[in-house]
């Protein structure tokens, strides 16, 4: 088994074969559960648009390990708490920007009746709003109707890209483009190439 380290940093090293062997149960998705109180969340913004910009911590309130999935199916919806912009967010590692892979399973794995801290792969929703900041704090919530589409396609696209040296700027384009703004009010405030223009075309309908 590896632990791999993505976005923050890219670390690869091996851990013991006895962990390996005590994981394999199927990782669970980090959204039922939250729903189903087995975890608590707690999350904040860094001052980022993009990318490995929400931290904070997992609860587990239960007296079991819980293996989370990296990939956040369909994708979270974090409400800001203050002014900034709520966000999507795609994957889940720990603080470091680490996780555990075993064949095509990635997951984090979290100690019983214990915080574990975490970092999550999020986007930016609101266009017009800034950059959540260290003192905004998020909550879970439904995610709307307009953003269902674009969200499950976007996870899936970072689920499938992990490994590309840039993933983040397509996906965050396309958040912005599918809700009718245009390339060049992005291009007023945030940097890309034509090639993340391109590609974020083709996530639209990944």
């Amino acid at each position: 088994m590896k632990k791999v380290f993505l976005f923050v940093k890219l670390l690869i090293f091996l851990v013991s074969a006895g962990f390996a062997q005590s994981s394999q149960n199927n990782p669970g998705q980090l959204a039922e559960l939250l729903k189903n109180d087995t975890l608590t969340l707690f999350a904040r913004g860094n001052g980022g648009s993009s990318g490995a910009v929400v931290y904070g911590s997992l609860k587990n309130n239960s007296s079991n390990v819980v293996y989370v999935d990296v990939n956040l199916n369909d994708g979270l919806f974090l409400i800001n708490n203050a002014e900034g912009q709520n966000m999507i967010a795609t994957s889940v590692f720990f603080a470091d920007g680490g996780f555990y892979k075993i064949n095509s399973k990635k997951f984090i794995n979290l100690a019983p009746n214990s915080n574990t801290q975490i970092v999550m792969n999020a986007f930016c929703v609101d266009f017009e709003k800034k950059n959540p900041i260290k003192t905004e704090s998020f909550s879970l919530s439904v995610m709307p109707d307009r953003l269902k589409n674009i969200s499950s396609n976007i996870s899936r696209y970072i689920a499938n890209h992990l490994y590309d040296d840039d993933p983040v700027t397509p996906v965050q384009l396309a958040v912005w483009h599918t809700q009718g703004i245009s390339q060049k009010d992005i291009s007023a405030k945030f940097i890309f190439t034509a090639y993340d223009w391109e590609i974020s075309i083709k996530i639209l309908d990944y």
